[in-house]
């Protein structure tokens, strides 16, 4: 939507989901992480978007990518 940016994802076999809610600044991404499972739990995130399949990114606790 415009310059923002909304990546749903699951893990644990889809039982825990996340999204990545994030501003777009050119090939840069900004923004935050929120556990949906545990919607306290946010943390910084940026990401940089290598190509049409892969954004590379990072949070507090290291990477967190995303691949098509």
């Amino acid at each position: 939507m415009g310059e923002r940016v909304y990546l749903h994802f699951n893990w644990d076999n889809a039982a825990r989901h996340g999204l990545i809610d994030a501003r777009r600044e050119g090939s840069r991404m900004v923004g935050k992480y929120i556990n949906l499972s545990d919607p306290s739990v946010t943390r910084p995130w940026i990401g940089l978007i290598v190509n049409e399949e892969r954004i590379d990114g990072r949070w507090p606790a290291g990477r967190l990518d995303f691949r098509r």
